[in-house]
């Protein structure tokens, strides 16, 4: 378990950092309403991730050979992709990134929309947030590829999902426990959060993707038999 831990952290903390799950998080937390959209948003991401994640999981471990020092080509071929695609949207996140100081404009969320959530509404919405993120697929995927590799048994690759899930949960869950533990001052500080992340989110997101498209493809370099 240890093992895995250590290679899907990384990942799972790339998930996290997700720009727009976060921003809509601090919108709902700025419009008072982190206890109740607020919480069933964040509740629905965590069940899409993990529902992803133990997908992936039963997928990567019907994938995966019984003898780990012999990898199949198909395996292998995975890794490789991606850890293209990783890079590739490292590339992207940098060409997209805004070229301007108004933040004001820069994100398409809908805050009327955010404002009139019901608790279900706001389940569907956080669920819809982790597969919108085109960028947490192959994420999520390479990090089951190895959770399937370093979990020997169903019920630790399931709960090291579940961990997973967890982790990657803290990118609104953070400004989330803030909002309803703090004040006025609190909300005045993740408004920033929000501005700032508007504003330099994709520089962050390319150089997170180029990290995790590094390790990635040298994983998959090591692999070849």
């Amino acid at each position: 378990m240890s093992g895995a831990i250590s290679s899907y952290l990384p990942m799972a903390l790339g998930v996290a950092l997700s720009p727009t799950a976060i921003i809509a998080m601090l919108i709902l937390c700025a419009l008072n309403r982190a206890k109740t959209s607020g919480t069933f948003a964040l509740f629905g991401w965590i069940v899409g991730v993990f529902g992803f994640m133990i997908l992936s999981v039963f997928l990567a471990s019907w994938l995966t050979p019984q003898d780990p020092d012999n990898p199949s080509i198909l395996l292998i071929s995975l890794r490789f992709l991606f850890a293209f695609l990783l890079l590739f949207l490292a590339w992207r996140s940098w060409k997209t990134r805004p070229k301007t100081t108004d933040t004001a404009a820069a994100h398409p969320l809908r805050i009327d929309k955010l404002q009139n959530l019901s608790t279900l509404a706001a389940f569907g919405f956080g669920v819809a947030l982790v597969f919108a993120a085109i960028k947490n697929w192959p994420i999520m995927a390479a990090a089951a590829l190895d959770i399937a590799q370093t979990a020997p048994t169903l019920s630790q690759g399931i709960t090291t999902a579940l961990l997973f899930a967890l982790i990657s949960s803290l990118g609104l869950m953070i400004p989330w426990l803030l909002s309803i533990l703090g004040g006025e001052a609190v909300k005045t500080g993740l408004a920033e959060l929000h501005r700032w992340l508007t504003k330099y989110g994709n520089t962050i997101m390319a150089i997170l993707f180029l990290f995790l498209g590094t390790k990635a493809l040298l994983g998959a370099i090591e692999a070849l038999p």
